[in-house]
């Protein structure tokens, strides 16, 4: 049905009442979840408030429609300081963020606007109802005066209804000569990157369900409050991809000894934890870490990312907690060792592991080691071609000369990994070859940006070779060819070709059959 009205008749919008225009407003001013502008591009609020005289008024007198406040360069002060001011008395949320834009640093005339509005924004008067902080600040940015709240050693700031902190510094020099003090209660979300806060850990509590701390000095002591506090903890990263982290030991042997014996005590300290990160943190901090994690701990989900330097395995494996994981059905050793990941479909489990710090065998040797009888459940297993050579020895060493389970195996053949590491291509593993009784699938990556080098093909040819003789009457059905690049196919069908024809090599007739197979693949 369609209406009709005339030049002095109303739109049926002006017939609703003041409640439900309300609720249309608060509606339309939600930021889109699927933005690719900045959020100072969106001012749904102002907008409104400029339709006509009775919208700006209704608009002006809705507290909860000024209730984010987002600054970031570009945005105009006094857009920001209206905000906080017919905000009135309301919960807010505030994020100021200094960060530099992609093609040019932050101008002075930038910073102090942010200035401007941090000042007005930390005033009592607003600090006393706001749920949400986020400071985004770099180190051209500081300014002595204006930070002062911050940093002031009497009196630490005040943020009595605050639920959220995200503070990133992004300078660890000033994060340590500038410690942050504040005083708020039983937070939701926790982050401080590269941003030290005075005893961060009596921030949580009962409410707290996220926390990522690191790019400074931790104390162990800390991190215990934490995990004592906050029951409900169920994401919890410690380190920074910013700065390294160090963790400091500031408990004696026996403080510590009481502390784990009261983490513990069922329910133990994170136990509903589903996620568990670590990055880049320098060592002992894994293995100071591991003291104050409960015994009991069974987290789903954990993941190393180490980039600082590691002396042996600074209990990597520990950390990792890959003994408890029981059933691991799929593994995946990339990238010359450098990123690894173990999944559990049965106990819901995943590990990661991604290093540029550790050599490969190290982590091979470390994997093996860690958890024997996963080698006993695995059903698929994804590999660069010179790691199976280094894997095999480990294996044998330890009395595993089958993989009972492994139905899919994925040999990767990347030359540009390779060709950045830099080590002789070994020929075949020393004492012997596994017995894969399960396997059905075998496929060979060819990825990377470089193409394969005949040496490159010539090892994997050597490590098919006993694959396929264990395959017997299958083998034409289960070898594929994976890449996304079509060069790469290209190179590697010439490569094998190239040997196979290649009557010269002091390589047996067999070898040669198997570059003749290989380049049927591609």
């Amino acid at each position: 049905m369609r209406s009709y009205h005339g030049p002095g008749s109303s739109a049926p919008i002006e017939m609703l009442q003041d409640d439900l225009l309300s609720m249309i407003f608060l509606t339309a001013c939600e930021p889109p979840s699927h933005r690719f502008a900045p959020y100072s591009s969106w001012k749904g609020n102002v907008v409104l408030s400029h339709v006509c005289r009775r919208w700006r008024y209704h608009a002006l007198s809705l507290p909860m429609l000024w209730r984010t406040l987002r600054w970031e360069p570009g945005m105009h002060v006094e857009y920001a300081l209206a905000i906080l001011e017919r905000s009135a008395r309301a919960k807010i949320s505030i994020s100021i963020r200094f960060a530099d834009l992609p093609n040019r640093p932050l101008s002075a005339t930038e910073i102090s606007d942010g200035h401007t509005v941090f000042r007005a924004a930390t005033q009592q008067t607003h600090l006393g109802r706001t749920k949400e902080f986020t400071l985004d600040l770099t180190p051209d940015a500081w300014d002595e005066h204006t930070f002062a709240p911050l940093v002031c050693t009497e009196t630490p700031l005040s943020m009595p209804a605050l639920e959220s902190l995200c503070i990133y510094l992004w300078d660890d020099a000033l994060a340590s000569i500038r410690p942050i003090r504040i005083r708020a209660f039983d937070l939701r979300y926790i982050t401080l990157d590269a941003c030290e806060v005075v005893s961060w850990g009596m921030l949580s509590g009962t409410s707290t369900t996220r926390v990522s701390v690191g790019g400074f000095t931790l104390k162990l002591s800390d991190i215990a409050t934490l995990l004592e506090f906050a029951p409900n903890l169920d994401d919890l990263c410690i380190g920074s991809t910013i700065c390294p982290t160090s963790i400091h030991n500031d408990l004696g042997p026996e403080e510590l000894a009481r502390i784990r014996a009261r983490l513990s005590v069922p329910p133990h300290a994170g136990h509903r934890l589903t996620n568990l990160d670590a990055q880049s943190v320098v060592a002992p901090g894994l293995a100071l870490l591991c003291q104050v994690l409960p015994a009991q701990l069974r987290v789903p989900n954990i993941a190393l990312m180490q980039n600082t330097s590691m002396h042996g395995d600074d209990g990597w494996s520990e950390f990792l907690a890959i003994s408890r994981m029981g059933t691991v059905s799929e593994i995946d050793i990339h990238a010359c060792a450098k990123l690894v990941t173990l999944s559990s479909a049965e106990a819901k489990t995943t590990r990661i592991l991604h290093s540029s710090r550790l050599r490969p065998a190290t982590v091979i040797r470390g994997l093996v080691n860690a958890h024997l009888p996963m080698w006993d459940t695995v059903v698929v297993l994804s590999i660069d071609v010179l790691e199976w050579c280094v894997l095999v020895n480990p294996l044998c060493e330890a009395g595993i000369h089958l993989l009972r389970t492994l139905r899919d195996l994925t040999l990767n053949v990347d030359q540009s990994e390779l060709s950045a590491r830099a080590p002789p291509i070994t020929e075949a593993p020393t004492r012997g070859w596994l017995e894969l009784p399960a396997l059905k699938q075998v496929h060979i990556g060819v990825c990377g940006t470089l193409s394969p080098s005949s040496a490159l093909v010539i090892l994997l040819a050597v490590v098919v070779d006993p694959i396929i003789q264990g395959l017997g009457q299958d083998v034409d059905g289960a070898l594929h060819c994976r890449t996304r690049n079509e060069s790469l196919r290209t190179a590697f069908r010439e490569r094998c070709e190239e040997l196979a024809r290649d009557e010269g090599l002091p390589i047996i007739e067999r070898i040669r059959d198997v570059a003749r197979r290989l380049s049927l693949l591609a």
